[in-house]
Order: structure tokens, then sequence, then C-alpha cells
């Protein structure tokens, strides 16, 4: 693969806001709740992704085609490639049960069409994204993890299959850290090259941020879960929005 396959680059927005949601999962009726209550602009905001569009809630194919609009972009999540392996020439026997056991049943309500537009969607995702904002700040999105300690470097080995693993599956960061709910290990280090990442990939009570890394993952299709959305900016707000469609302003949580 080449850098181009790999990593999306976008520029700064002069002309409105930027978000990153964490793992969507199906739950659309939530990311437009969340994107109501901030008044998002469809003609002059952004929305960034952090992958897992799709699987385990209700609409899983009107949330994959948000990467259809021109201000929706997503970075490739572990089920978008779940999906992609399963109906892949060279796929391993297990790969379409392995999805399917993992929130893919939706895609048995498909015809032959609809399928492959989908696959064709999740294949245009790349696996990593920078984005630039006002301050003139570099943010990286990875959906699981980078595994390396310098973000160009990372860009740089993207394509080997190892590196492509931990950045859409890997929870190696978070384990070291610690358990969630007990106290957690913050001596993380920086992360070169990159000024902060944001990942999702695994539920957590809360979002979390530790040295420059940031985990938006807040598990919408637990029964105790919620969707998380970041505002783009050094400072920016979070506000997160539970399965009965209650809306609350949030907060990182510093390791």
């Amino acid at each position: 693969m080449t850098d181009d396959d790999t990593v999306q680059h976008h520029g700064c927005n002069h002309d409105g806001r930027d978000f990153i949601v964490g793992d969507i999962h199906g739950y659309l009726r939530q990311l437009e709740g969340l994107l109501a209550h901030v008044g998002f602009d469809r003609s002059r905001d952004r929305l960034f992704s952090v992958g897992d569009l799709i699987d385990r809630g209700p609409d899983s194919a009107a949330a994959l085609q948000l990467v259809d609009a021109p201000w929706c972009f997503a970075v490739r999540g572990n089920h978008e490639q779940m999906m992609l392996d399963a109906h892949a020439a060279n796929a391993p026997a297990n790969a379409e049960a392995l999805w399917l056991s993992n929130g893919g049943a939706w895609s048995r309500q498909l015809d032959t069409q609809a399928l492959t537009a989908h696959r064709q969607r999740a294949a245009s995702l790349p696996l990593a994204m920078t984005i630039t904002i006002e301050t003139g700040a570099r943010v990286g999105l990875v959906h699981a993890d980078i595994g390396m300690a310098d973000w160009a470097d990372f860009v740089t080995r993207l394509g080997e299959a190892p590196i492509k693993d931990t950045a859409l599956w890997s929870r190696h960061t978070l384990s070291a850290l610690g358990r969630p709910g007990a106290r957690r290990n913050t001596s993380l280090a920086r992360v070169t090259g990159i000024d902060v990442i944001f990942h999702g990939h695994t539920p957590l009570a809360a979002p979390l941020a530790v040295a420059n890394r940031r985990w938006l993952d807040t598990g919408v299709f637990t029964a105790d879960g919620a969707l998380t959305l970041a505002e783009l900016l050094p400072d920016g707000r979070l506000w997160s929005i539970d399965r009965s469609g209650q809306v609350r302003e949030t907060a990182w949580t510093a390791g």
C-alpha cells in the first residue's frame, strides 16, 4: 500500500467548526442527536470519525453511507475491516462467521448491489488521517493504536501488515495504562511528530486523555454506554448522548 492508500490529509477548516465522534456502531439516531445539539452546519462544519461506523446498532447501512457526504470523513475501523475480509477473494474460512458474530448480520438484508456498494465505501476509508486545525496543530486519527513512538515512522510503515493490524485491532497501549476504574499508569510518553492522536476501538466509561493520546469510544452499543463527540480545538468541549437520547456535556478523564 502507498501513503495515499493509507493516510488521508485534511487542511484547516477556515469556514466552520470541526468535530470528532467516537465509534458509532450503527447508532445513527444518537449521532444525529449530538449534531443537532451542537448546531452542526453541514454547509461549513466537518465531522471526523475514528472508525467502526457499522455493526451492533440498528442503522449500520445508513451510518456507513455518511462517508458519501462532503462533510463526513472516517478512518477504517476493525469492523469495516471485518466486512472487507468476510468477502475477500482469499478470505480465511472463518472470516464471514467472525464478522457475522460481531454484529455483521445486518448485511444479510442487503442485495448484492447494495453490499458491493458498502464494501466499496469501507475499502475507501484510510487507515489513518491527519487534520490541521486553526492553531496550526496537527491532529492524527487512528482507530485502535499506533504501537510506535513517532508519527512519521508509523505513517511510513503503515502499509506493513503488522502495523496495519495494530492500527485496526491493538489495545496494547490502553492495557499498559491499567484497568479501567483502577489507578492508571500515566507515564505514557508523548508520540512525537504529531500534536494529538484520537482513537476509538476500546469502550470506556468516559473519554480518556493521557499524554497526547485521546480515546473517544464510550460504548454506545452497551446498555449503559454513550456516543461521544469532541470539538476539535485545543480546549474543545465534549458531549455524550446515551441510548435514550439524553445529551450531557462531559470532560476528558486524565488517566
